[in-house]
């Protein structure tokens, strides 16, 4: 985090997934791959982004989490238009919303965003 905050995206990435390699839980793994994809978002590297959020949703069960997951994809897709070579379709922007809400535990944390 602390080399991300300070723009060395590249080191910051490379310490994310060294973390990747220690096999971590379910949770410290979705987080992990999370954080990789807003690391990538600011590199302004959408497909990169795209992937790692993609990996984050894998085997995660809590559903706050996947609803925020969800909810990351569409924000910065939409808001971080420059880092796509081609934009998402807006079917699958939409898709990302209507996930996020299916998600959502409507008296938790995700719901109040």
């Amino acid at each position: 985090e602390l080399a991300i905050g300070r723009f060395e995206i590249d080191d910051g990435l490379a310490l994310l997934h060294r973390a990747l390699d220690l096999d971590p839980k379910e949770a410290e793994r979705t987080a992990l791959w999370r954080e990789i994809g807003h690391a990538n978002a600011l590199k302004m590297d959408g497909e990169a982004f795209w992937t790692a959020m993609q990996e984050s949703l894998q085997g995660t069960s809590d559903r706050s989490t996947a609803a925020g997951v969800y909810a990351d994809l569409a924000f910065v897709s939409t808001f971080r238009g420059g880092m796509w070579k081609r934009r998402p379709a807006p079917e699958l922007v939409e898709g990302w919303i209507e996930k996020a809400l299916e998600h959502i535990l409507f008296d938790g944390a995700a719901h109040a965003a």
